[in-house]
């Protein structure tokens, strides 16, 4: 690997990009492949973070907390879901009551219940 693929590198991982991205050209948070997001192939990178423990552990410690980073993105897809699951069961259940009661056309009154039991 050319040093200045190396700096291409360390600058992405400096900008939180992900290895998917760096390799595979995975945009962050999910989508279609971007060629342009490719730096390098996967078993290359491996292979020069064997050969040089210091940018192993440069690359360790940036990736460190990318875990959390694809787990806020699914925890907040999976509240979103909920979110609007919640929304249009409720809207569903307003249309539900709405058109259980009898409607009349304009002008006609409900037909009046009245008691037997007329007090005198």
């Amino acid at each position: 690997m050319t040093p200045d693929v190396v700096e291409k590198i360390k600058n992405a991982l400096q900008d939180s990009a992900t290895i998917g991205q760096i390799c595979q050209g995975k945009p962050v948070g999910g989508g279609k492949r971007d060629s342009k997001l490719i730096l390098v192939r996967a078993k290359v990178l491996y292979r020069y973070r064997q050969l040089n423990p210091e940018f192993d552990r440069f690359v360790v410690e940036a990736i460190a907390d990318s875990n959390s980073v694809g787990q806020k993105l699914r925890f907040s897809r999976v509240r979103g879901r909920i979110h609007s699951a919640r929304v249009r069961e409720d809207a569903n259940d307003y249309h539900r009551l709405r058109y259980s009661q009898p409607t009349f056309p304009e002008g006609m009154m409900p037909p009046m219940t009245y008691s037997w039991r007329c007090r005198a």
